[in-house]
């Protein structure tokens, strides 16, 4: 054992060779027993930034005119709906409740500057009730008046929450289903992670650090000023610390070998921020993956297996000199932009493939289609992959 193998070690170059070679021996052991600790130390610490399972197949992706089932090698693509506004932040809906017994996806569906087709949702910000099959089958109606995001997390005292990013108002709202004749979506809660509309907040995701539980908040602002990440204390009000990052209109967060991922969307990049060891002091240290240049704009992320998922369109920001009806036009044209899903490694920085969607507009978010993760958590086969 470890005792006797300290005890009975001899330095280097003393006793005969046999003996020598024992105490070798003995030491590579002792070094295999530290090294397997550390790493047990080093999963209980980072455990929670990815999420095990071998059964995903298929990402979801949301998009400015429909969305999308994706294989994770690129070769098959499907339109799951079509029709109903923006899509954002898509998930199966058993995830979120077990009383949604037929199954399906819940997507959120956003209004402003969309096309959506008169009489298929209701005016305003709703969360959708899809089947596999792409059949609409319940709405609700969600509090958020320009809605950018729809995840869920395990709360330990509430259970499975679903919040959804209002970019109008600063807040992100928490939902969950009440049980009756209807299931009725019910606001339980509200965040304020931003003063108004300016922040531009597109993004939230969270941590399960020991017992310190913060929420991520994504302030993406416009040009010329750089987005912020804002850690706040899970479901409070209390910000914790604001971050600048590397550019301005920043979108996603996901947790990935016990760093953040975002991507800087100005320029279609990949970011990765190494935060401060037990959110100490002097914050975070950025680490630039991945780049494709300033003729694109990047938005929604998802890691499987060490491989980002990122949404890539054509750069479709106005010019400076448009005004009135002609730059809204512009902004507009997302809604017509050709866009794509792009596989790059994340350990050799390298494009794997690169998959065009069957439909026009922007991506707006990519998130894994099992029920044991979120969209900001990476989702491994195995923990070994997701050890630094």
């Amino acid at each position: 054992n470890k005792k006797w193998l300290l005890r009975n070690r001899c330095p280097p170059g003393r006793g005969s060779a046999r003996r020598t070679v024992h105490c070798s021996l003995g030491l590579s052991m002792v070094d295999d027993i530290r090294r397997a600790r550390r790493r047990r130390r080093q999963r209980r610490k980072l455990g929670w930034t990815s999420a095990r399972n071998s059964n995903l197949t298929r990402l979801l992706v949301a998009g400015h005119q429909a969305l999308f089932t994706l294989s994770l090698d690129g070769h098959q693509i499907e339109v799951v709906h079509e029709g109903a506004g923006h899509y954002y932040g898509a998930l199966p809906a058993r995830a979120v409740s077990d009383r949604l017994d037929c199954g399906g996806l819940l997507v959120g569906s956003q209004a402003i500057n969309s096309r959506r087709h008169t009489g298929l949702v209701p005016p305003g910000d709703h969360l959708l009730h899809l089947t596999r099959q792409g059949v609409l089958t319940r709405v609700w109606r969600l509090p958020t008046r320009y809605l950018h995001d729809t995840v869920w997390d395990w709360d330990e005292k509430r259970g499975p929450l679903l919040h959804s990013v209002d970019t109008a108002t600063g807040f992100v709202f928490q939902h969950q289903f009440v049980a009756n004749s209807s299931l009725r979506l019910e606001e339980v809660g509200r965040v304020r992670a931003a003063a108004s509309r300016v922040e531009h907040i597109n993004s939230v995701a969270f941590d399960r650090h020991s017992k310190k539980r913060s929420q991520w908040v994504l302030r993406a602002y416009l040009e010329p000023r750089h987005s912020e990440l804002v850690e706040l204390v899970s479901g409070s009000n209390q910000t914790r610390a604001v971050y600048q990052l590397d550019g301005p209109a920043c979108h996603a967060l996901v947790w990935w070998r016990g760093m953040l991922l975002y991507l800087n969307s100005s320029v279609a990049g990949l970011v990765a921020l190494h935060m401060p060891e037990g959110g100490g002091s002097g914050g975070p240290k950025a680490q630039r993956l991945w780049e494709m240049g300033l003729g694109y704009f990047a938005k929604g992320l998802a890691v499987v297996a060490d491989i980002a998922y990122i949404g890539l369109s054509p750069r479709q920001a106005a010019p400076d000199f448009l005004r009135g009806a002609l730059r809204y036009q512009a902004r507009f044209d997302r809604n017509n932009v050709q866009s794509e899903v792009v596989a790059v490694s994340l350990l050799r920085g390298e494009v794997l493939w690169r998959k065009k969607l069957p439909r026009l507009g922007l991506v707006n978010s990519i998130s894994p289609d099992i029920t044991s993760t979120t969209s900001w958590m990476a989702v491994e086969p195995g923990f070994e992959q997701t050890e630094p």
